[in-house]
């Protein structure tokens, strides 16, 4: 059974029915978790695994669908690296997060951070997902299917580079330097402020639901902000990130590929006849390691 979450966010509805064709589920989030790390507690027990086809006792009988079965063996490898903040973990729970999963992290000597990193295979579907919208990326699948797989690992290195998969739902993220993070966004951010895991900016996710989902990019980009912090957009990126979580959809990893491709095309106008060498060379420029 397979269904698209609905998110339920002040002025952006996650219209996925709209966008996939199937069925929709609403997910509301729960009201916003305070910005310390008070919000995430120990429960002290292993909650249960999320059941591939039927929804949990906590999540509001949301469906997990099934990762697909034909992912790639090494694209899934790839994005098995342990997220280096995992060294001490114990369950916990956060606002605003209703699926089993989360964890409350020390590492780096000290360093506290509560993560919702999601599984390597679910990322995997993300990126093959989202690989659909570039049409030199997916013309490949078929004509040139080592190419193919060539070209979702550079994606993958790209989200591993900018995030080692994690989501931060609140606390440190050592990265050189020690950022706090609430909700999947540096708190001390300014023109980025970079949605995790594949670091969707405001702007490329205001082009895209102009150009897909039917909004008004300007009217985006001043609901979310376009300089420093806003509740807004972490607010949207946890949420994204809540309607992700059971799918193999995920709407910012859609965004980039989309971003990506009104690159690609102007280049590459012709799609199924564009060498793949030069394909993977340009997609590196865009989703560097």
């Amino acid at each position: 059974m397979k269904a698209a979450a609905l998110l339920a966010i002040p002025s952006l509805a996650f219209a996925f029915a709209a966008c996939s064709g199937q069925d929709a589920a609403t997910i509301t989030p729960a009201p916003a978790p305070t910005s310390d790390a008070a919000a995430a507690v120990d429960t002290g027990a292993v909650p249960p695994p999320p059941t591939p086809d039927a929804g949990n006792p906590d999540d509001g009988g949301v469906v997990f669908e099934p990762l697909p079965t034909d992912l790639p063996a090494a694209l899934v490898a790839k994005l098995s690296v342990k997220p280096y903040v995992e060294e001490t973990c114990v369950d916990a729970t956060y606002t605003g997060f209703p699926y089993p999963g989360v964890k409350q992290c020390t590492y780096n000597g000290g360093l506290k951070v509560t993560v919702a990193d999601p599984i390597p295979g679910r990322v995997a579907a993300w990126i093959v997902d989202s690989a659909t919208l570039i049409d030199t990326v997916a013309s490949l699948k078929t004509r040139d299917p080592a190419s193919y797989e060539a070209a979702l690992l550079v994606i993958a290195g790209n989200v591993l580079g900018q995030s080692s998969r994690i989501f931060p739902l609140t606390g440190q993220v050592d990265e050189g330097t020690v950022y706090t993070f609430e909700k999947g966004v540096t708190k001390t951010c300014t023109t980025g402020c970079f949605c995790r895991i594949n670091s969707t900016s405001r702007q490329m996710w205001c082009s895209y639901a102009a150009a897909v989902r039917g909004e008004v990019e300007a009217d985006c980009l001043s609901r979310f902000g376009t300089q420093t912090f806003t509740a807004s957009w972490a607010d949207f990126c946890l949420a994204n990130h809540v309607a992700a979580w059971p799918k193999n959809r995920n709407e910012t990893f859609r965004a980039r590929a989309y971003v990506a491709n009104t690159t690609l095309k102007v280049r590459f106008p012709t799609p199924a006849t564009a060498a793949a060498a030069d394909v993977i060379a340009a997609l590196k420029t865009i989703f560097p390691p």
